[in-house]
């Protein structure tokens, strides 16, 4: 698959689960962990293929795929207090673990769109 064909496949995939999480969301109460899951995969996704080689780890021996580690990329853009929060979680070790909850918590947070725009605008990563 070429990359627009990618891209057009994870924007109508992320359409699709934001419209179930919110059919499924009853008023004042959260989402489902179905629907919050799913929402957070194709996120992940979209980080994984929209970032530009040098943010994937090389030599692994799952080189074939790609890691789905954009820690060092958001890490940069991150306020301080997340990154605080992410390295007092203990049972998160790895750099692709970091990258995870960081999805999690901008998410919980509400401020997903602000880092969007934010990380949107480094062309030579993105």
């Amino acid at each position: 698959m070429d990359a627009i064909t990618v891209k057009r496949n994870l924007t109508q995939e992320l359409g699709s689960v934001i419209k179930a999480a919110v059919s499924e969301r009853s008023d004042g109460e959260a989402l489902p962990s179905d629907a919050t899951q799913a929402v957070c995969n194709v996120i992940e996704s979209i980080f994984i293929h929209g970032l530009r080689d040098p943010f994937f780890v090389k030599g692994s021996r799952y080189a074939k795929y790609p890691e789905p580690n954009f820690w060092p990329f958001i890490s940069k853009f991150s306020h301080r207090s997340i990154r605080s929060q992410i390295s007092g979680l203990k049972q998160i070790r790895s750099e692709v673990g970091r990258a995870r909850a960081w999805v999690r918590i901008v998410l919980n947070e509400g401020v997903i769109e602000h880092y969007v725009t934010a990380l949107s605008r480094d062309n030579k990563a993105v």
